[in-house]
C-alpha cells in the first residue's frame, strides 16, 4: 500500500492508495486524530475535536490553551444536550459560540495570538455557527 502526505504548517493529512477517507494528524505525536470520508462533510461534532486539537498545537501558554478547550468542551456539552424549546438551544449554543471567539480576539488582542492563527480558527467557529444556530 503506498501513502502520500501533506503538511500544512502544524496539520499534517495521509492519503492512502485505495482507501478514500482523509486522515489528518493535529499533533506532532503522528497519531491520526480524525478521519474524514469525502462526499459526507463534516458535522460539528467531528469539526470541535479538530479544533481542540489545533488549539493543542498553537504556541500559548498552557493556561490560555486551557481556557480555550475549556470553552470548546462548553461548546461541544451544548450540541450534546438535549433542548425541548428550540429557541432556548440557538441562545445557549450563540453563547457559546460567541464566549470561543471573544476569547481567541482577545489573546489576539494581547498578542498571545498571531493574527493569522486567531482568524483562522474564527473563521472555523463561524462555519460551524452557521450550520448549527442558523
Amino acid at each position: 500500500m503506498s501513502t502520500s502526505h501533506g503538511n500544512c504548517g502544524r496539520y499534517k493529512a495521509a492519503v492512502f492508495e485505495r482507501d478514500p477517507r482523509r486522515y489528518f494528524s493535529l499533533g506532532s505525536e503522528g497519531t491520526i486524530d480524525v478521519s474524514i470520508t469525502p462526499g459526507e462533510g463534516i458535522s460539528p461534532q467531528e469539526l470541535l475535536p479538530i479544533l481542540r486539537g489545533i488549539i493543542k498545537t498553537l504556541d500559548l501558554p498552557d493556561k490560555k490553551k486551557a481556557a480555550l478547550i475549556k470553552a470548546v468542551d462548553k461548546l461541544e456539552k451544548s450540541l450534546a444536550k438535549e433542548f425541548k424549546d428550540e429557541h432556548k438551544k440557538k441562545v445557549r449554543l450563540e453563547k457559546a459560540f460567541e464566549g470561543l471567539i471573544r476569547k481567541i480576539r482577545k489573546l489576539e488582542k494581547k498578542g498571545i495570538l498571531a493574527q493569522t492563527e486567531a482568524n483562522e480558527l474564527v473563521g472555523m467557529i463561524e462555519r460551524v455557527k452557521v450550520g448549527v444556530v442558523e
